[in-house]
């Protein structure tokens, strides 16, 4: 398991003001108001670094009224802050002492002023609130910019703080935008952008934006699930448990109105802000039922998370991060006041399959325990949703950029980006002009060409980085752009790896091909067949299919007619094999169409070719298409044709992104058993293989296709399924995610 945060990125943020320290020193600020949220994501955090900076000092400073409950991290302390309650999404009350707001908010400010400037912090970590609580932290962050200017200043907020009017609102009323503009150099996000994001929904100004880094949610420490023979498990848990008898009364009514077939073991856990007088009552009426325990308070519940076989709980992002860590079912009751971050987080969450949710306005007792039931019946959700924390910087060396026919590098330079991972990005040579696809817009401003042979380019990239802070160097492409890679990583003294798709690999010789390999920290290769290139390197290789867009390509398709609509897609260079599609379609009987989307040297040819086969009526050559069009293009199609070969100097495709996006898209293929296309292509299944280079099989094949519109359905359908299943891209750019994270972390 990887630690919840990153080591690379906070190693990068406590070099510059002490580099020369052996004992970096870290503040984190945590407001802490209602509940236990921010203080045991303060106290994760805290932990994290302690392991990755043994000599460090951290100092704590918070409003929690729990810290002391908790386990504190060697080499930490903390300072207590006077307590406030929330009584409304911007408005505090003292909690416990019967002094003036304003007093309190004196104490407060004066508290953290003299931390801050006495501590000096090489890093500072502010959760959630950039100004503090009624701007407290204003003049401390000007002090400490004064005094320490070197000193790193960063806010950490969860994915979701409310619905975003609220919360747009809030952030103007605090002036917290100007704040993180003039005072912070980065914003970490606990989150994953595709499940919410927050830059857009709550309007980040793009000065902000820019310092933004989505960082997945914090993985936490959880213990091995035990399977067991006995009745079903059931947690009930409601964090710190201030508001919580509701939930747990429900539950436990929900419980005794069972039939007494059914049971549910179950440990009640109230939390340490639950009133004495609520657990008394708790107790008095249902202490007596068997099978229930009852706990006042657990302040590590993972082995509580491993004993259950369904969690009932509220939707506060710490309990989320437990859950997904433990990889449990869950019944989420999501809090819907002061604000509704919580109902906001569980209803995206449900909607993805992790977890089955109540809403709060639908909480009784009988559709409580419906929904455990529910939960009990099924196995737990494994749709992935990223979990490694603070991610690395990447410096990313592609070739041309960009380029219609690499919408795989694209898709995943975007993922990489999204994640927080993309540095800077290098091109070795020009792009193509004239179309391009839609998503170049957001990434082509980042790009910058290089000039000159390797060991230029590598310098040049060297000195464009300046003080850009880089955890490692990774090429697309085994060839020209690894070589700028290595050099470039070299300098900076950061590790280097690259991803090899196909001919690139064959452009170098075999023995620098495994050399660069075993002296990289990561290859990854996209497919079996240009994986199979290193065999016997001794370097790892990791398997990462580059996926396919499976909410763009849809699967809706148009009703059959009675000519076969075929599609082809690629460019028009001999291993596509479309010279030997031509063959083939001369010798069909039966009536037909095809359209060719692509453009390429051998246009003139095929041309030529369609037209004295006599073929050309029939053949329509559409040019180059960018890939927002395509989906129309295959929405068409009867079948999609991938006639590829194997060149004369020996380049050959390896999974190309035609099959995934047919497959996607639900419509029959008919294709080459070359390269990896059989890794996708299961003959008979997900649709028809033929000998590579043979267009009479290919004929036959188009024929079986033609005549059974019922096996062209059955093809496409298994085709998405697989697709879905296999290389839906969000799934696949994770895992490359995950690689790389580990590569250079």
């Amino acid at each position: 398991m990887r630690n919840p945060m990153n080591a690379a990125i906070v190693d990068r943020d406590l070099k510059p003001h002490r580099a020369a320290s052996p004992a970096p020193k870290v503040l984190l600020y945590s407001h802490d108001t209602f509940g236990l949220g921010n203080i045991r994501r303060t106290l994760l955090l805290a932990e994290a670094l302690g392991q990755a900076y043994p000599s460090a000092s951290l100092l704590i400073v918070t409003g929690s009224p729990m810290i002391h409950a908790f386990r504190i991290p060697p080499c930490t302390d903390y300072i207590k802050l006077p307590c406030l309650t929330r009584s409304d999404a911007d408005r505090y009350e003292p909690t416990y002492l019967s002094t003036e707001r304003a007093e309190i908010a004196d104490m407060r400010r004066g508290v953290l002023e003299r931390a801050v400037l006495g501590f000096a912090p090489d890093l500072m970590i502010v959760d959630k609130r950039a100004a503090g609580i009624g701007g407290e932290l204003l003049e401390p962050l000007k002090s400490l910019r004064r005094t320490h200017p070197a000193a790193k200043v960063v806010l950490g907020i969860r994915d979701i703080l409310d619905a975003p009017a609220p919360t747009r609102l809030s952030l103007r009323r605090a002036r917290d935008m100007r704040t993180i503009a003039r005072y912070y150099d980065e914003v970490w996000i606990y989150g994953e952008r595709s499940i919410f994001d927050a830059v857009a929904e709550y309007g980040f100004p793009s000065e902000v934006a820019q310092k933004t880094r989505f960082c997945g949610y914090l993985k936490r420490p959880t213990c091995r699930i035990e399977p067991h023979d006995g009745p079903p498990r059931v947690l009930v848990t409601t964090g710190g448990g201030e508001d919580g008898t509701e939930l747990i009364e429900t539950y436990l009514e929900g419980l005794i109105a069972l039939p007494r077939s059914v049971a549910l073991r179950t440990t009640i856990v109230f939390g340490p802000q639950m009133a004495a007088s609520d657990q008394q009552r708790l107790l008095t009426r249902f202490g007596a039922i068997a099978d229930v325990t009852f706990l006042d308070f657990d302040p590590d519940l993972s082995s509580r998370y491993a004993w259950a076989d369904v969690v009932v709980c509220m939707a506060g992002y710490n309990t989320v991060c437990e859950l997904l860590s433990t990889a449990v079912r869950a019944v989420l009751v999501p809090r819907s006041r002061p604000v509704a971050e919580q109902l906001l987080r569980a209803r995206l969450l449900a909607a993805r399959g992790l977890f089955d949710i109540v809403e709060p306005d639908a909480l009784r007792p009988d559709r409580l325990i419906e929904a455990v039931r529910r939960s009990l019946a099924r196995p737990p959700a494994h749709v992935p949703v990223d979990l490694d924390g603070l991610p690395p910087r990447l410096a990313v060396i592609v070739s041309g950029f960009p380029r219609r026919s690499e919408t795989f590098a694209l898709a995943e330079l975007a993922a990489l980006d999204d994640r927080g991972m993309l540095a800077a990005v290098f091109s070795t040579k020009p792009g193509e002009d004239g179309l391009a696809q839609p998503a170049v817009r957001n990434l082509r401003h980042r790009v910058r060409q290089l000039s000159g042979p390797p060991a230029e380019q590598a310098a040049e990239a060297r000195g464009r980085l300046d003080a850009t802070r880089i955890s490692g160097v990774h090429a697309y492409f085994a060839h020209t752009p690894a070589v700028v890679a290595s050099d470039l990583a070299r300098a900076l003294g950061v590790p280097f790896g690259f991803s090899v798709h196909a001919r690139d690999a064959r452009k170098v010789d075999r023995t620098e091909l495994h050399d660069r390999a075993r002296r990289a920290a990561c290859v990854v290769a996209c497919n079996a067949d240009v994986a199979a290139e290193f065999d016997g390197s001794g370097a790892r290789i990791d398997l990462v299919p580059h996926g396919v867009d499976v909410r763009r390509f849809t699967g809706e398709r148009r009703s059959p007619t009675g000519v076969l609509n075929m599609l082809a897609v690629g460019r028009l260079v001999e291993k596509k094999g479309f010279h030997v599609l031509l063959d083939a379609l001369s010798m069909l009987r039966m009536p037909w169409r095809l359209r060719v989307i692509g453009e390429g040297p051998e246009g003139d040819r095929l041309e030529a070719q369609a037209r004295a086969l006599g073929v050309a009526d029939n053949v329509t050559f559409c040019g180059a298409a960018t890939h927002d069009a395509l989906p129309y293009e295959y929405a068409r199609a009867d079948v999609v044709v991938i006639p590829s070969v194997c060149d004369r100097a020996g380049d050959r495709d390896g999974l190309p992104n035609v099959v995934l996006e047919a497959m996607a898209s639900g419509v029959a293929v008919v294709a080459a058993d070359v390269g990896a296309i059989g890794s996708a292509v299961r003959h008979g299944v997900t649709g028809l293989l033929v000998p590579t280079a043979d267009a009479p099989a290919l004929a036959a094949a188009l024929t079986e296709v033609a005549s059974s519109p019922d096996a062209r359905q059955r093809l496409g359908a298994a085709g998405r399924h697989v697709a879905l299943r296999e290389f839906d891209d969000r799934c696949c750019t994770r895992r490359l995610a995950s690689v790389l994270g580990d590569a250079y972390a």
